[in-house]
């Protein structure tokens, strides 16, 4: 893990082995001048070649530089193919830095002794200023194959190697190095990143450890020996080593970057918080970090928060457009819709044709059942696709799921077949076509597309298995739906709407005791309890009255204040003649809905049952008060004065309910009453 744009105070591999090479070169050279062949002084028998090239090297100890390369140029001038003064002309222009001059001079430096090394190492030193690395080292390896002992050069090779990437060379030259000279630290450090870049971890790993017990203060390599404990699945060894280049510079916030993701892997999320905001509070200026924690955030499921630290990356790095879908894309999965859409304007607003954008604000109005909008942007891409000749079924698919919601059905069944037609097994287009089917009511072609849906895998089994229950029901294809329903359970066993739905079906057909069976099933997995609750309307309906008590009973344990369940309870009572169980339920009815003139009308029917005429009286005449239309109270409230032998007030209230009600279903009995009231009353002839 690297953090872009940021000073570090840890050497990279890189740059250790650029400054470690050019050491080694510097050195090797001094070394093979010592012992050359070459003499200066006897090459030239002419005295001015000499004297220029004597004057040449004296100014170039004295360090100025350009008077020696016009010294030396003379002295070629003279004699051009003099090896001395070549070499000298060569490391003078390295050490100006034109590295093309001294290439120049030196590849003319070979053409005269391919066999001197000291040359091969010079032409081999300007290539890699030069930044040649594959020319540095084919002369590098040309000097060993002229001095295969010299671990020098082996030194200097094997270095150059690694930075070319050619890591093999590398831990071939400098491993013999290190077999020859154990003690070569740095030798082994550089091997030790040679292996680590082969991927080679565990060498890497010997390497870096060995040289930690002579140098342990060397933060690189507790850095780079924690790279290789991370690579190797050694996450509580590679915090340790973190652990020590922290203490050594508890200022890099590189270090607290990747211990975070050390602590992630460790299941330790607070630690891994903690180190990000300490990596925040070192460089609050870089935007490589709010980014790194936004990741760490958003793989933990924090994603709010997560798309506040790539807001904060973005105000840092205004152009940086994957920060702005990072963003865009968090607020999305966080349910911010408002925020996502303009997000996502933002990042089509940089540009128009960016492919993800226009998906994923296409989804958001598909999502909000914006279908007109989300048409548009899908359209869009298709445009683009077509341009550069690909193929997008996902995105027609979906163009096509939101012309079906938009009542488009002749164009999304268009693009539907246009799918089928390039990868006919696609189930999601194939449920979407049953749906499309089901809803222009064409039901058989309905069913072979939701079977096919099915057959190829289509998820989840249960959506599909209703829709196809939906086309069944309508074509009234008894067996089929039958089966359905129980492929549908057997995929979705939990489904509590599903069994009733079932349930309903057996009723419907005729096998009661299976649909009882299936309606217990769903009670019984009902968390809610509402499963018993239309059970007991089902038992109801089979006038089964105890059964249903007991399951209006269980089901007001957990609702106590329903009050439909409580009429449908206190109805039951009263019906199997439980009189103090249905007064108490009626009087719970009233505590909750003061107004229900139905409950103060049965609890009148009962008191009266129980010969208990005033509390009746009271009630039917609470009934009438809060409806004065409801016929069946005048009706009750009369029998009750005609029980209390007050037949004046049990006329008027029969004749008010002819007066309400004159076809009612009482009409037969007040007339009755009426009739027998009038004779009692009339004078003896």
């Amino acid at each position: 893990m690297f953090v872009k744009n940021h000073k570090q105070k840890i050497l990279s591999s890189e740059k250790y082995l650029w400054a470690y090479a050019y050491i080694i070169c510097f050195l090797l050279s001094l070394f093979l001048l010592s012992s050359s062949n070459i003499c200066f002084a006897k090459k030239q028998n002419e005295l001015y070649p000499i004297i220029y090239f004597e004057q040449g090297v004296r100014y170039h100890k004295q360090g100025d530089l350009k008077s020696a390369v016009l010294s030396l140029n003379n002295a070629l001038t003279l004699n051009p193919n003099d090896l001395s003064t070549l070499v000298e002309l060569g490391e003078v222009f390295i050490e100006l830095s034109k590295f093309d001059l001294a290439i120049s001079t030196l590849q003319h430096a070979v053409s005269l002794a391919p066999d001197d090394a000291l040359i091969h190492v010079l032409l081999g030193s300007a290539y890699l200023e030069n930044k040649k690395h594959n020319d540095a080292i084919s002369e590098f390896k040309l000097a060993v194959k002229l001095e295969p002992e010299n671990t020098l050069l082996r030194s200097n090779v094997g270095l150059v190697c690694s930075l070319t990437g050619d890591h093999k060379c590398s831990v071939d030259n400098l491993g013999k190095v290190v077999l020859a000279y154990p003690f070569q630290l740095r030798v082994r450090a550089a091997l030790g990143t040679a292996y680590h870049s082969m991927k080679d971890y565990a060498l890497a790993k010997e390497q870096y450890k060995f040289v930690l017990e002579y140098e342990p203060d060397n933060l690189s390599l507790w850095y780079n020996l924690a790279k290789s404990e991370v690579a190797l699945g050694n996450y509580t060894d590679a915090k340790e080593s973190i652990n020590k280049a922290i203490s050594i510079d508890s200022s890099v916030s590189e270090l607290y970057l990747d211990r975070a993701v050390i602590n992630y892997k460790l299941n330790d999320l607070e630690g891994a918080q903690n180190d990000y905001l300490t990596a925040l509070g070192l460089d609050p200026l870089n935007p490589s970090i709010p980014s790194e924690y936004g990741t760490f955030l958003w793989r933990t499921g924090a994603y709010l928060k997560a798309s506040e630290q790539f807001d904060k990356a973005l105000s840092l790095e205004t152009d940086n457009k994957d920060f702005m879908m990072y963003k865009a894309y968090l607020l999305q999965l966080a349910k911010q819709d408002k925020n996502a859409i303009s997000a996502w304007q933002n990042v089509l607003n940089e540009d128009a044709e960016n492919q993800l954008a226009l998906f994923n604000l296409a989804k958001l109005y598909q999502e909000k059942e914006s279908y007109s909008n989300a048409i548009d942007l899908y359209k869009k891409i298709l445009v683009i696709k077509e341009k550069l000749k690909e193929e997008d079924l996902e995105t027609k698919s979906a163009l096509a799921y939101c012309l079906q919601k938009n009542k488009n059905f002749d164009e999304a069944r268009s693009i539907y077949e246009n799918c089928l037609s390039v990868k006919p097994d696609d189930p999601v287009v194939l449920f979407n076509l049953g749906i499309l089917l089901n809803d222009e009511k064409n039901y058989k072609d309905a069913v072979v597309s939701l079977e096919k849906s099915i057959k190829n895998g289509f998820l989840p089994q249960a959506k599909a298995y209703q829709a196809l229950v939906l086309a069944y029901s309508s074509l009234n294809d008894v067996p089929s739906l039958k089966a359905t329903y129980k492929n549908w359970l057997g995929v979705d066993k939990d489904n509590v709407e599903a069994r009733i739905a079932y349930a309903k079906f057996l009723a419907k057909n005729g096998d009661s005791h299976e649909a009882i069976d299936q309606y217990r099933v769903a009670a019984a997995l009902d968390n809610t309890s509402k499963s018993k609750y239309k059970l007991a309307q089902f038992l109801l309906e089979q006038k089964d009255l105890y059964g249903a008590v007991g399951q209006l009973q269980e089901y007001l344990k957990l609702e106590p204040n329903d009050l439909n369940a409580l009429i449908l309870l206190a109805n039951s009572y009263k019906d199997l003649g439980i009189q103090e169980e249905a007064i108490n339920t009626y009087k719970k009815i009233i505590s909750l809905q003061y107004d229900n003139h139905l409950a103060y009308y049965n609890l009148g029917l009962l008191y009266q049952n129980d010969k208990k005429y005033e509390e009746a009286q009271n009630c039917l005449l609470k009934a009438i008060e809060l409806n004065e239309k409801y016929s069946p109270a005048y009706y009750a409230l009369g029998l009750s004065y005609i029980a209390g032998n007050n037949g004046v007030k049990a006329k008027e209230l029969f004749q008010k309910y002819l007066e309400i009600d004159p076809n009612g279903e009482y009409k037969a009995n007040v007339e009755a009453r009426l009739k027998e009231l009038s004779s009692k009353t009339q004078p003896p002839a």
